[in-house]
């Protein structure tokens, strides 16, 4: 996840250095052929699709025995090409795979409440985190005396610290704890955020930005996959697409009084930020779930 995420954050790079030549270009009009961009290259999504194989579990889970070998023998297949050797015998590990019926009442029971409600909510600040730094830095930093184009120009290289954040989470991601690393990482985000706010050199806003961008980066990827983890694969999807969906419509609240009611108040809209942030880390500290180093079973029977 964090190599995907390093290859995906050269989006934010792409996208700040070609909207800054754009719009010095054309100031009106520019900002259009940007989303058309965006547009295109969001059919990538119907190859993905095709490239992407099946999980073992999943097959397992609706009782396809045969699809669910083929799976696990395909992720053998390329291990031993990986390794160059064969592979050492399996562990001893019990593991009962139920085939029961996908119900989206089963994440509001008991076993999985918890994890439904702290997750959901750590979704939304991350969002309202993430997003309103992303959507409202170059407005922000045009509040504070900079160029639009300068400040496109600025993000960019701020936005190396997103790719980078991704080689960070490769190197450090089963080393330590996820939602303490998560929690880490909103601490660290939430202090450049603030420390942002109040600067007015060019490279003091690099700096600062470049600091988020990174452990935004880093914290994105080990939310994706905690959030993968702590759902039982026979209701992941149905987990993760709830706690996504909450996320976006809760968030939009945030984001428009963030974009609306403090427009022009770059100091406060940076502390909204960085507290969306701080929130983020207090609900996965005290709530969050070790996954780290278990098996899929042990942690989401």
């Amino acid at each position: 996840m964090g190599i995907v995420v390093g290859v995906a954050s050269t989006a934010f790079l792409f996208t700040a250095l070609v909207g800054s030549r754009i719009l010095s270009v054309s100031p009106v009009f520019g900002w259009r052929v940007i989303f058309f961009i965006g547009a295109v290259i969001a059919l990538a999504v119907l190859l993905v699709r095709k490239l992407v194989p099946e999980s073992p579990r999943y097959y397992a889970q609706k009782g396809m025995k045969e699809l669910a070998l083929k799976a696990l023998e395909s992720i053998e297949q390329r291990a031993r090409k990986s390794y160059g050797r064969e592979l050492p015998p399996p562990s001893s590990v019990k593991i009962v795979i139920s085939e029961n019926t996908t119900s989206f009442r089963e994440l509001f029971k008991r076993e999985y409440l918890s994890r439904t409600l702290h997750s959901s909510l750590a979704y939304v600040f991350d969002s309202m985190g993430f997003y309103g730094f992303v959507t409202f830095l170059p407005l922000i930093l045009v509040s504070k005396g900079f160029t639009i184009v300068n400040s496109l120009f600025y993000i960019a290289l701020a936005d190396i610290g997103a790719i980078i954040g991704g080689a960070g989470l490769y190197l450090i991601g089963e080393r330590v704890e996820r939602k303490d690393l998560m929690a880490l990482s909103g601490l660290i985000i939430a202090g450049s955020t603030l420390a942002l706010a109040f600067s007015i050199n060019p490279l003091f806003v690099v700096a600062f930005g470049f600091i988020a961008s990174f452990f935004d980066q880093c914290s994105y990827a080990a939310l994706s996959i905690y959030l993968a983890e702590i759902f039982p694969t026979r209701i992941r999807n149905t987990g993760v697409g709830f706690a996504s969906s909450m996320a976006r419509v809760v968030s939009i609240a945030g984001i428009f009084y963030l974009g609306v009611a403090l427009s022009g108040k770059p100091v406060l809209q940076l502390s909204f930020i960085a507290t969306s942030w701080l929130v983020y880390s207090a609900i996965l500290y005290l709530f969050g779930i070790r996954v780290n180093n278990r098996v899929l079973e042990d942690v989401s029977p």
